[in-house]
């Protein structure tokens, strides 16, 4: 007669340990393998992110006076300021084939994402120019953050520009810039000097706060140069 030998208690036990640390090793390598994978993923998103954006810098850069011709014969200044999106015309545009482009930076309904925007230039009236999302056939992230602001480091308006330059006003009353909320350059006929994105959490190897410096125009220029349709 044949005995069936079984196992004992002690290989049984042996062999669950042994199973166990198995299964450890292999959910530990499992995460690993993700997290690592999601991380690499991270920063190349940011990465791209961050070459896209400096894409799109060449185009804020390139920020020049755009003068057109309003209903009154009058000549405007193009560029609109305000706390969630930014508009101004651009002579070396990012995306499209265009010499001329109407570029804006503007805030997403969720607050946390500012995308850029380009339209051909005579597509769209400049006379009371409104930026409308559903108008902006394709756009890019720019960056991602909480609380996302612009300001504007500018003066009052071009007679104070005028002012300072001028040789017959005495210094103590000079007038100086000031950090605003809006700004419109078609009532203002003047470019702010300074244009802020603040934000109080910037993703994506941002710092919390930068800014670009736009051309400004001398006087005597502005006066000589002539308003021409947009």
């Amino acid at each position: 007669m044949i005995k069936c030998k079984g196992y004992t208690l002690i290989e049984v036990l042996v062999s669950m340990v042994i199973f166990s640390i198995l299964i450890t090793l292999a959910v530990s390598s499992y995460r690993y393998f993700f997290s690592a994978t999601a991380s690499k993923n991270s920063q190349a998103h940011a990465l791209s992110l961050l070459s896209q954006r400096k894409i799109i810098n060449t185009s804020i850069k390139a920020l020049e006076p755009y003068y057109y011709v309003d209903y009154d014969n009058k000549s405007r200044l193009f560029f609109l300021g305000e706390k969630e999106r930014l508009s101004f015309v651009s002579y070396n545009p990012s995306y499209l084939n265009e010499p001329l482009t109407i570029s804006t930076l503007f805030l997403a309904e969720s607050g946390n994402e500012l995308y850029y925007c380009e339209q051909a230039l005579g597509t769209i009236s400049l006379m009371n120019y409104r930026f409308r999302e559903r108008d902006c056939l394709e756009k890019k992230l720019y960056l991602k953050g909480e609380n996302i602001r612009f300001s504007y480091f500018s003066w009052k308006n071009a007679l104070e520009l005028d002012s300072y330059f001028s040789e017959y006003l005495n210094v103590n009353v000079k007038p100086k810039p000031q950090w605003r909320s809006q700004y419109d350059s078609a009532e203002t006929l003047a470019l702010p000097l300074y244009i802020k994105i603040s934000t109080s959490n910037a993703l994506g190897l941002l710092p919390n706060e930068f800014m670009f410096e736009v051309p400004q125009e001398l006087p005597i220029a502005k006066r000589d140069k002539h308003g021409f349709a947009g």
